[in-house]
């Protein structure tokens, strides 16, 4: 079923390796809008690296109808409706037995069974499978287990971690696959550990056996350290959702609430301290978010391997034409940094002409949804991941009118672009949208613009048409973030806190870092004085020669180092195979 021969790439997995990989959000296509930002992305893009490279890998999760939501935003701020998925659209393939039946899983849920049906979404060489509750031998509540990503309270979101957990493990049996490694991307599939440690009793093995067997076979990628990050559920709901299951497995809720128990927040159950317990190795997914990781859980350790991001995706295809002309094997070659310093061979008049036609595309783009001309010869800064606060996606609004000299500047103007989505019950996310909003209808209209809907798609635009990419988390909060790696592989010159992925990298003649302390301050004056004299000095042909320079730079430096194809063999030396390079 698994071709288990690799493509490309010195990492290899050992003959018979299987990976099961589970993730509560992917972000792969928007046909499957079942992703919410950076963690449903970044598992998307390791899905579409593992198919790549032909890895014998699949991976689980959860098939949400009604996906996560589509956006609109008005005076009054941001607004949310249902994004309805057509499995048939996608494409979706029902799991069927041998007599064309529906296969169902069942859960031990409280009192009850719930039943779960798989679909398969396909790419070249391997599968997604994700479960869905929305089934007749269901209560209409069941029914709504699985019907949107991140909807409800605790209760719902612990519901469907059981099913993603426990019945994604014996969909897995059921689809009669034989992982040999499973790996828990976040903690919301943690409770998948007791599974297997349930399996290994039920084929003769003690419970503290089971458990060190169960261990053996499971690792786990922690992605942030905020607490809205990392599930936290009181004992007594642990013991009324799983006291059935406990008791039918023969783990006991006891063992269930030791394993999960959380040292720094007494009397709750901690989805990520239970995948750290139960896997053999853990890891963060930045070398400062490791660091940051050891005042938290300091008797957890976590390998540090940095994100990357699929590069047949996020580089435009234009992009990819002009390397294909100066770098043949560039897809051949996608982690390599020595090969990747080519890309300074390519004559800055054609590095320049393909930015300003992917500019062009995405200002057109940007009328296309907004109905707002922007101007095509104006440095364009671009905002856009998941709308969080520590995310300070207001932090360039702050001083209105030091933003005001910059915007309507007469020599040196810039304008601004602003996208993303705040969870809905985030009202303070919700806020800086609606004062966002607010300002580019007034004080800076036509300079900027806050466009709806932020998905893959219209990721795609702003990644590829960004003269400036601004990243401003408070330092110490982003444990990665991705979005900057995109923009710069399409040549977006960076303008960040040295914060997540950004703190690795030595940005002096690359791009722009915001001090950690008084962001709010320089970040007019690095415009000012910095930013913008750089992009208008243009030569006599009128090519930004050292932005373009500093493009080339980022390029060779980003692409290659911070790529899903040196991320997935970084998996597979340090988490799958387990070597400590």
């Amino acid at each position: 079923m698994f071709d288990s021969t690799q493509k490309r790439g010195a990492s290899a997995l050992p003959s018979g390796q299987l990976i099961a990989y589970f993730c509560a959000e992917y972000g792969i296509t928007d046909k499957l809008p079942i992703y919410s930002g950076g963690l449903g992305v970044l598992a998307g893009d390791i899905v579409q690296e593992a198919s790549l490279q032909k890895l014998p890998f699949f991976a689980v999760g959860l098939f949400y109808q009604k996906g996560y939501f589509h956006q609109f935003v008005d005076a009054t701020g941001q607004h949310e409706s249902p994004q309805p998925i057509d499995p048939v659209k996608v494409p979706l393939e029902l799991a069927v037995d041998e007599k064309g039946e529906t296969v169902l899983i069942e859960i031990p849920i409280q009192d009850r069974n719930v039943y779960a049906q798989i679909w398969k979404f396909a790419l070249p060489h391997v599968s997604l499978y994700l479960l869905d509750t929305n089934h007749w031998k269901n209560t209409d509540a069941d029914r709504t287990i699985t019907d949107q990503l991140y909807s409800g309270g605790q209760e719902k979101r612990i519901l469907q971690e059981i099913v993603l957990g426990i019945g994604g493990f014996r969909a897995v049996e059921r689809l009669g696959l034989e992982p040999t490694m499973y790996h828990m991307n976040e903690g919301h599939s943690a409770f998948l550990s007791l599974e297997l440690t349930r399996s290994h009793m039920d084929s003769g093995l003690s419970i503290d056996d089971a458990l060190a067997a169960a261990k053996k076979q499971l690792v786990f990628t922690n992605h942030t350290l905020v607490p809205a990050g990392n599930d936290a559920f009181p004992h007594e709901m642990i013991r009324t959702q799983l006291g059935k299951y406990a008791f039918e497995s023969n783990l006991t809720i006891e063992k269930v609430l030791e394993l999960g128990d959380a040292p720094e927040k007494p009397g709750y159950f901690s989805m990520a301290i239970l995948a750290m317990r139960m896997s053999v190795r853990s890891n963060a997914v930045s070398k400062l978010h490791a660091k940051k990781a050891k005042d938290l859980w300091p008797n957890n350790p976590l390998v540090a391997i940095t994100n990357g991001v699929y590069l047949p995706t996020w580089m435009a295809p234009e992009w990819q034409d002009l390397l294909k002309e100066y770098m043949p094997e560039w897809q051949e070659k996608m982690d390599d940094q020595k090969y990747w310093r080519n890309v300074i061979k390519i004559p800055p008049a054609k590095i320049w002409a393909t930015h300003k036609l992917l500019k062009k595309k995405l200002l057109d783009e940007v009328y296309e949804r907004t109905g707002i001309t922007l101007e095509e010869d104006v440095l364009t800064v671009v905002w856009a991941r998941r709308f969080a606060t520590y995310k300070r996606p207001d932090l360039l609004f702050n001083d209105l009118e030091k933003l005001k000299k910059l915007i309507f500047s007469s020599d040196k103007p810039i304008q601004i672009i602003v996208a993303g989505k705040s969870h809905p019950a985030d009202q303070q996310g919700k806020d800086i949208i609606a004062h966002i909003e607010y300002l580019s209808n007034y004080d800076l209209k036509r300079r900027a613009v806050f466009v709806d809907d932020y998905s893959i798609s219209l990721s795609k635009y702003l990644v590829a048409g960004a003269d400036i990419w601004l990243n401003t988390p408070i330092f110490g909060l982003e444990a990665s973030g991705t979005s900057g790696m995109k923009a710069a592989a399409n040549g977006a010159i960076q303008f960040t806190t040295p914060d997540g992925w950004a703190w690795e990298v030595d940005w002096y003649g690359l791009g722009y870092t915001l001090p950690i302390n008084k962001a709010e301050t320089h970040i007019y004056s690095l415009f000012e004085n910095k930013i913008a004299p750089t992009f208008y000095k243009r030569d006599t042909d009128g090519v930004p020669r050292l932005w373009v320079a500093m493009m080339k730079e980022t390029i060779a430096a980003v692409a290659p180092r911070f790529s899903a194809t040196r991320m997935v063999h970084d998996y597979i030396d340090k988490m799958y195979n387990g070597s400590s390079k």
